[in-house]
């Protein structure tokens, strides 16, 4: 690792900050490239040129963006063609959330995110010198919470770390990674949520997985709170 950053420019985060809203105006737009530009120059220094060489892009917004400005395969990889992404962008911002639903075939959530996006990976890119990023098809989630876990569970509590032994171990890493792990009302919403299931199967026939998935969610439903109170909802998702 020669050099690293990490910048606050989470899509939810710069909606909230900047106050956008369905339609970006270029104005809007203009102020998100600034916001970009100005932490890349506070945090990378000296400038970094990669030039030729490969930059990946990784999570749900730019695998969006890679179908919508596809570029040529890169050592198998899927890519996002930057010059036509810069050039699809007018029409992505000019839609509201709807429309850019029914144009890009998107689920609300990622139409409400993407033209901030783009604007963020156009002036990533140009920041760096690149003409595509590569998609490895893997989240960042994944890598945080194997991270997260190993700093957590591996070293003090090893069996912790095992799926077996836990099925839930990954959200209670991630409890650990920035909440107070014994909340009453997160305890209380988790051993409700488990009663619930428990006491209706007879009614819903749900396997034993979904049992699972529910005492995760109960745990981790207000983990948005981690990184902002406002929109903790957004975060949390």
């Amino acid at each position: 690792m020669e050099q690293s950053a990490q910048l606050p420019v989470g899509t939810v985060r710069l909606i909230t900050t900047l106050d956008l809203r369905g339609v970006i105006r270029p104005a809007e737009a203009e102020q998100v490239r600034r916001y970009v530009r100005a932490l890349l120059d506070s945090k990378l220094t000296p400038r970094p040129s990669l030039g030729e060489g490969i930059a990946v892009a990784l999570g749900g917004n730019a695998e969006t963006l890679a179908s919508i400005a596809p570029g040529p395969r890169q050592h198998g990889l899927q890519t996002m063609e930057l010059a036509l992404l810069r050039e699809r962008l007018p029409d992505i911002l000019s839609r509201d959330v709807r429309e850019r639903m029914k144009a890009y075939a998107v689920r609300r959530d990622r139409a409400d995110v993407m033209g901030v996006a783009a604007i963020t990976f156009l002036t990533l890119g140009r920041y760096l010198n690149l003409r595509t990023f590569a998609l490895p098809g893997v989240g960042v989630r994944e890598g945080l919470l194997q991270e997260i876990a190993r700093e957590a569970f591996s070293r003090k509590e090893p069996h912790r770390y095992d799926a077996k032994a836990d099925n839930c171990w990954w959200a209670r890493a991630v409890l650990r990674g920035g909440l107070d792990m014994n909340s009453s009302t997160r305890n209380n919403v988790r051993e409700l949520s488990i009663q619930l299931f428990d006491q209706l199967q007879a009614v819903h026939h749900m396997p034993a997985h979904s049992r699972v998935l529910l005492e995760a969610g109960a745990l981790l439903h207000d983990t948005g709170h981690m990184i902002s109170h406002r929109g903790h909802q957004k975060h949390g998702e």
